[in-house]
């Protein structure tokens, strides 16, 4: 089961009421946190960076359904919508 430290929540959290996210939002204490929070959703899956816009990150259908369903593994939601 795929655990998450509490920036990476916070970023989640952020993503899904707002729909987009930079290193320099204010959930973020430094640079280096916001960079390795941002690495690691986005290898999870979860975020994106947009396409006209390399320094904005935004949730991916993974993420948005992920956060529907908290109590259920990342790896099961994953393969709810992989065909």
């Amino acid at each position: 089961m795929t655990k998450l430290n509490s920036t990476e929540k916070k970023t989640l959290e952020v993503l899904t009421k707002s729909f987009f996210t930079f290193k320099g939002d204010s959930h973020f204490r430094s640079y280096r946190q916001a960079t390795a929070a941002l690495n690691r959703l986005e290898r999870l899956g979860l975020v994106k960076r947009e396409d006209h816009d390399q320094s904005m990150y935004v949730a991916t259908a993974l993420a948005r359904e992920w956060s529907q369903y908290p109590n259920v593994a990342l790896e099961d939601v994953r393969a709810w919508l992989t065909p």
